[in-house]
């Protein structure tokens, strides 16, 4: 029997609500096949969810997410998670408490924590299942801490790009630009405002331009642009809705700039790509 086969075989209690334990600085779950977890506590840092396989749906004040295998979400503590897993699937949630958090956040080792969402790389679902079995062992927080800043790695580069002597000033203002960018693919269906979303950041409308521009290589419309693209692509890969339906629910005036802007994007029509999907799926049924 596979790992993720005995993972299933284990009893899940459903959880409507989940706190930290009294004097407890990080905590693990697993969650399968149509569970209900709803993040919370005053003393919460960060929450962190990956999902090993199938698909869930996490809901915060950042907007909603949908995140398939390998794919992870992590939020800061006062976003008020809820998720729930898709039928067949297995997720895991960690926890962290504000102080353990900060802790790493002062780390000049790279152990800093941001909002944001990601692929899981090789090894590494695995690798939350140990963590998950031994959650009752000594060490929890620095274990939970060490997996997710190894799953955010790719980040350190992405902040040395931001302005800023010191590596905790060029932190503080990635961490600003990841909770506006966070908040755009939440909203994926929906025009970037620059006033809002520099709001979120704590910046003036146009240092927030700049910086995000200069920070991730695309101005907020162009990258809010590719996100509207992106969960068309997802709806007309995954769903039945007619393309003019896609194009209206990924935030596009009208079917005309939609069928534009797909078509530049990716090579060919809407209809044409969920064509070629549908051969690439039955095709792959036969080998």
């Amino acid at each position: 029997m596979s790992s993720m086969s005995r993972a299933t075989s284990c009893r899940i209690d459903r959880a409507r609500h989940v706190d930290l334990e009294a004097g407890a600085r990080a905590s693990i779950l697993l969650a399968a096949d149509g569970d209900e977890l709803r993040i919370g506590g005053d003393r919460m840092g960060y929450s962190a969810w990956l999902v090993l396989r199938g698909r869930m749906t996490v809901h915060s004040r950042e907007g909603e997410f949908h995140l398939r295998s390998r794919e992870w979400l992590v939020l800061e503590g006062d976003a008020g998670p809820c998720g729930r897993v898709g039928p067949s699937g297995i997720a895991i949630v960690i926890r962290l408490a504000r102080e353990e958090v900060g802790r790493h956040g002062a780390d000049d080792a790279g152990n800093a924590l941001f909002s944001g969402c990601g692929s899981l790389m090789p090894g590494m679902r695995l690798e939350a299942l140990r963590l998950w079995r031994t959650c009752h062992a000594m060490g929890l927080e620095a274990r939970a801490s060490a997996l997710l800043a190894r799953m955010q790695h790719h980040q350190a580069e992405v902040v040395e790009r931001c302005p800023g002597r010191s590596l905790g000033r060029r932190r503080q203002i990635f961490a600003r630009l990841q909770r506006a960018r966070l908040y755009m693919q939440g909203h994926a269906g929906m025009c970037a405002r620059i006033g809002e979303l520099a709001r979120w950041s704590h910046f003036s409308p146009w240092y927030f331009s700049k910086l995000f521009q200069s920070v991730y290589g695309l101005a907020p419309q162009q990258y809010a642009a590719r996100l509207r693209l992106d969960q068309a692509r997802r709806l007309l890969v995954e769903g039945r809705l007619p393309v003019t339906e896609v194009s209206l629910a990924s935030g596009f005036e009208s079917p005309c700039s939609f069928a534009r802007a797909f078509r530049a994007r990716y090579g060919v029509s809407a209809s044409e790509y969920r064509l070629m999907h549908a051969r690439s799926i039955h095709a792959g049924g036969r080998s």
